[in-house]
Formats: C-alpha cells, structure tokens, sequence
C-alpha cells in the first residue's frame, strides 16, 4: 500500500459523504505542497485535507505554513476497511509542536525529533476524531478545540508515558 493508495481511500470517504465532491492534487502536480485533497459541497464550502497513514501509529505533522484545513489520520496497521480520524489542520500542528517542546531529547538531538502525533492521543475520547468529517463545521481547523487537557496528553506522548486514559 502506498501513499497515492491511502489519499484515494480517504477521497472516497468524503464522496460518500452527502453533497460531498473532491480530487486528489497529486493528480495535477506530484507532491502538492501542504495538501493532497481537496474537496467541496454543493453549497460552496471547500477545504484542504493533508492524509497521513502510518502502520506505528504514529503520523508526521509538518510544521510549516498552514496550508491545509484538515488532517486525515488514515490507521493502515489493522485490516480494511482503515479507520480515518480527521482533526483540524491548526490543532494538528499546535498539538504536534506541544509535543516537540516537551521531547526530553539530548543536546542536539532537538531537530531529530520530528513534530507528531500518536494513536493513543488520536483515540482519546476528548478528541472525537474517529471518523469526525466536520467538514460542514464554520471552522474546521481547530477540531477539537484545543485543550490544555489535550496539550497535556501530547506533551506525555513525548515523555514516553503509556497513555491510558480511555473510560
């Protein structure tokens, strides 16, 4: 499975959503900068989405110019169909910058250790994320809102701590 497979994936999720429609950006120029979707409604909302999969569990979050306004966490460790868990683009780079700071790395070691976001915290019942296409929200970018809760659990995630906080 490659990285074309798994956006593909995602975009047929959106299309089966009602009014829903999009393309990949990959199609018209390989490696599209800070995007690979881009899907619309029939009343004229349009957003970009970034797609992330990763068999550990845990998915990459760039830091640079916002660009996208959704991130797509596609979990390809299991079987198909994949779970998808859709957080907003702002939340995603801020809770993946909380957990960067809190990296008890060596002196140097602060550029190896690259801004993330972990399973665990994507499954957390605070973030709704499983299957959250809030895409007809004002505001997708910040789902969930952001937390000091939610920043507490990324800076853990750096830490190594095993989070258990599932009810």
């Amino acid at each position: 499975m490659d990285s074309r497979e798994i956006e593909d994936y995602v975009l047929d999720r959106i299309r089966g959503l009602k009014g829903w429609d999009g393309r990949n950006l990959n199609d018209e120029r390989p490696n599209y900068p800070g995007a690979d979707l881009h899907v619309w409604n029939t009343s004229g909302r349009t957003w970009l989405v970034e797609v992330r999969g990763h068999k550990r569990g845990d998915y990459l979050v760039k830091q640079r110019p916002a660009v996208a306004n959704l991130f797509a966490f596609v979990a390809t460790q299991g079987t198909f169909p994949w779970p998808v868990y859709v957080v907003g683009g702002d939340t995603s780079r801020q809770l993946g910058m909380e957990r960067h700071l809190a990296w008890p790395g060596r002196k140097g070691d602060e550029q190896k250790f690259h801004t993330k976001l972990w399973q665990y915290l994507l499954d957390d019942p605070e973030m709704a994320a499983l299957d959250r296409f809030g895409l007809d929200e004002v505001d997708p970018a910040h789902l969930p809102p952001l937390t000091e809760s939610l920043r507490q659990k990324a800076r853990w995630s750096a830490a190594g701590v095993k989070l258990r906080w599932r009810g």
